[in-house]
């Protein structure tokens, strides 16, 4: 009996779900959603689970192994409903300057890369902010002014909510 209570210390709780969910594949993220449905609409005693790769296209293999993984954790009478995050796609476009001395070529292939990276590890039901691109471009050697930073042709933050993911589509560097 004492077996059964120290086993059960680790099961039906959302540290042993997104543990069930890290043992799947490296890199995942996840978004675990208590008692709503992926609609968002009130669903007692379900637990919603998004799930992106960072690639926006998750497999459904990948899907598939980690409904098996929580179903190994999940406590009775417990639902759970794994599905691929929805991609929010994130285009950018800005123009940099570069001081002398530094290669205007390389601080555009270097941002345009730490955009992308970026982008692509933000958390599913996160919003992305207009003004992070600009922090991300100043953070390359040489960059002297970033200007006509558009974020999805726009100048506002991308709101996401559960279970929604943002993802680098087109990044624009000049």
């Amino acid at each position: 009996r004492f077996t059964f209570y120290i086993a059960g210390l680790r099961m039906a709780t959302i540290a042993a779900f997104q543990s069930a969910i890290a043992g799947v594949q490296q890199g995942l993220f996840s978004q675990l959603v208590e008692n709503y449905d992926y609609t968002n609409a009130a669903a007692p005693g379900l637990v919603t689970i998004w799930i992106d790769d960072g690639s926006g296209a998750t497999p459904s293999g990948v899907l598939t192994a980690v409904t098996a993984a929580v179903n190994a954790v999940r406590g009775a009478g417990i639902k759970i409903d794994v599905r691929q995050a929805n991609v929010l796609n994130t285009d950018v476009a800005m123009t940099l300057t570069t001081a002398p001395g530094f290669s205007h070529a390389a601080n555009v292939a270097l941002v345009t890369i730490a955009l992308t990276t970026n982008i692509n590890s933000n958390p599913i039901g996160t919003n992305y902010a207009y003004t992070l691109p600009i922090g991300i471009a100043y953070d390359a050697p040489g960059v002297s002014n970033v200007t006509s930073v558009t974020l999805n042709a726009g100048t506002t933050d991308i709101a996401a909510v559960n279970g929604q993911v943002t993802r680098a589509r087109t990044i624009t560097v000049t």
